[in-house]
């Protein structure tokens, strides 16, 4: 049985889209017929759990690589620069590489002019162009992302695969006894208009979110759930601490219910007592869709996104009907208020939003596509995953 090992920043048991993702691509390469080993960065109080590795260092990392002679390694970012060293050690031991490259172009430009940053935003270019010529496929999220690497750096069309990220559509769906069972826990009625946010701590615009809603939460028709995850250290636990004390702030701590790091088995039951799910996205973040939408959806939410006019995450909003996306937050705040004024134009898109997630974003479907490119892969050289090279 030939090995496969993915590099990821973040992984079980670690919670967030990352491990996700990371599931999703070791659950992929075991039905390939491949021996999985996953490797993160050791963070304190992180338990190692068996098929996933914690690593000290890159350094550490690349030896594992080498040391392990797979056939294939999967690095996943951000960040990039792991995938440096991920990459160095395949080409040492004659291992494939794949990378899943879901680096944002306005997101790391520099955020000063000082020649520190400038700099570091050169590395991270040279680095980028680096692993993306050399890598034998590179995965995208998004049609914009792969056309700009293709341009960028006059990549061929066979190493380019859209492989978008999606959702389980078994794991995350509406249920109405869980719809009741968490409202009544947190005291919401069922005339109460319930938002709910699923994400990291720090990765999106929670607190503008927050404010702009503020006024209508005070007037008992809106009620607030947010489902964070944040990584086991005082920084990431600083910052859950940090929004509570925001919340508090605002005055509508009544109005918020706080959920934090639970399983994404349990994901459905809070999503089930939402009526809307919120993306509250940055604008740097132009070319990114994040993997809540699909969530969303298959719970059978109407979705409400603070997001660039001229984006990733709008167009696709509008193309697929999902809801709206906005490019303010007066104009979210007004969009709450006419939801809060007429509930039926949001409850149609219960079961359309479900039937989409079902038949076009369950998350099965990107599986077949990338077994698919890890066989056309293989094909390359000969090889079957379950069978020893011929020697």
């Amino acid at each position: 049985m030939q090995k496969a090992i993915i590099v990821t920043p973040y992984a079980e048991p670690e919670k967030g889209a990352c491990t996700i993702r990371v599931n999703f691509f070791k659950d992929s390469l075991i039905d390939a017929g491949f021996a999985v080993e996953v490797l993160a960065p050791k963070r304190e109080s992180t338990p190692e759990l068996p098929g996933f590795r914690r690593v000290s260092s890159k350094i550490d990392m690349a030896f594992r690589i080498i040391s392990r002679k797979p056939y294939l390694v999967l690095g996943v970012s951000p960040p990039l620069q792991p995938n440096v060293f991920a990459l160095s050690a395949s080409k040492i031991c004659g291992a494939k590489f794949i990378l899943d490259a879901k680096e944002d172009p306005l997101y790391i430009a520099p955020k000063t002019d000082s020649l520190q940053a400038k700099l570091k935003n050169l590395i991270f270019l040279i680095s980028r162009k680096f692993v993306y010529i050399l890598s034998d496929k590179l995965l995208f999220l998004t049609k914009s992302d792969l056309n700009s690497a293709a341009t960028d750096y006059s990549l061929p069309e066979s190493k380019l695969v859209l492989l978008m990220n999606g959702t389980d559509t078994k794991k995350v769906r509406f249920d109405k006894l869980q719809r009741d069972y968490v409202r009544k826990k947190f005291g919401i009625s069922e005339s109460e208009l319930v938002l709910v946010y699923g994400g990291s701590t720090g990765d999106e615009e929670v607190e503008q979110f927050l404010e702009s809603v503020r006024h209508l939460a005070e007037s008992n028709q809106l009620r607030i759930i947010l489902v964070l995850a944040y990584e086991e250290n005082k920084a990431s636990k600083r910052q859950f601490d940090n929004l509570v004390a925001r919340i508090e702030q605002l005055g509508i701590e009544r109005k918020v219910a706080c959920i934090s790091n639970i399983d994404y088995s349990e994901m459905y039951k809070y999503l089930s007592a939402a009526d809307v799910g919120i993306i509250p996205w940055p604008n740097e973040l132009v070319t990114s869709i994040p993997v809540k939408l699909f969530d969303y959806s298959a719970a059978g939410l109407f979705i409400l996104a603070k997001a660039p006019e001229k984006s990733e995450l709008s167009e696709f909003i509008r193309k697929n009907t999902l809801g709206i996306s906005v490019s303010g937050w007066h104009g979210f705040s007004l969009e709450v208020e006419k939801m809060l004024k007429s509930r039926k134009s949001i409850s149609v898109f219960r079961e359309s939003n479900r039937k989409k997630a079902q038949s076009m974003f369950d998350r099965s479907m990107q599986a077949i596509k990338f077994k698919s490119i890890i066989e056309r892969l293989m094909s390359y050289t000969g090889m079957n995953p379950e069978k020893p090279p011929a020697k």
